[in-house]
């Protein structure tokens, strides 16, 4: 964190399953650890609106163990595996109901004031895989409703994915973790007329229009 801070650039973070890998006493904590005053949360630049999701508020790792809402993820799971759903599994997390509808909110007001929008996560919803959250399908078909969202951006999967659903571009930036030598990352570039992601070493250049 000491490093993070330290850069130039604006900055904002969304959390993952591997930020709440610390003892049951210290969960609480991680949040004021990484200086995040909420888990999710909105900002606006110029005619974008950038929307950060919290895909862990229902898992099996973000509460401590004797925590209900610990029982209930993992309950959850369970039913899951017997519906064969492919991303049932314990290191993916859902959206709450509370925080879809606050996503829908966040779009409406987005597409009430003629916003673009690109909605960040840690974990993917498309195409369909098994790290996406076990509530994907709700995600997208939300997103889906509101044209003016451009791109829907993400980690997780450390190899990386792709995927265009009714003129959203879903995007799953590589991890560095994937190799020994060679880094991963990107700089978009949103534009009125298209999103272009210049990405450097492993991680592809695309042009998303």
């Amino acid at each position: 964190m000491p490093l993070y801070r330290a850069l130039k650039a604006p900055h904002q973070l969304v959390l993952g399953n591997h930020d709440f890998d610390v003892a049951d006493q210290d969960k609480g904590k991680v949040m004021q650890a990484m200086g995040m005053p909420k888990a999710y949360y909105s900002e606006t630049h110029g005619p974008w609106r950038f929307i950060y999701l919290d895909g862990t508020e229902v898992s099996t790792y973000r509460y401590p163990a004797d925590d209900p809402r610990t029982s209930a993820a993992e309950q959850r799971v369970e039913q899951l595996k017997k519906q064969t759903i492919k991303q049932a599994h314990p290191w993916n997390g859902a959206i709450s109901e509370d925080q879809m509808t606050w996503l829908k909110n966040e779009l409406v007001a987005a597409s009430s004031a003629n916003q673009q929008v690109i909605v960040f996560c840690h974990y993917p919803v498309y195409p369909v895989d098994g790290h996406n959250l076990w509530n994907a399908e709700e995600v997208v078909e939300l997103i889906s409703q509101y044209p003016n969202v451009k791109a829907y951006m993400n980690g997780h999967h450390h190899k990386g994915n792709y995927g265009e659903h009714k003129g959203c571009h879903y995007v799953n930036f590589k991890g560095m973790v994937e190799t020994k030598d060679n880094s991963a990352y990107a700089v978009v570039s949103c534009f009125h007329d298209r999103i272009e992601v210049d990405g450097f070493e492993t991680e592809p250049d695309r042009k998303l229009f």
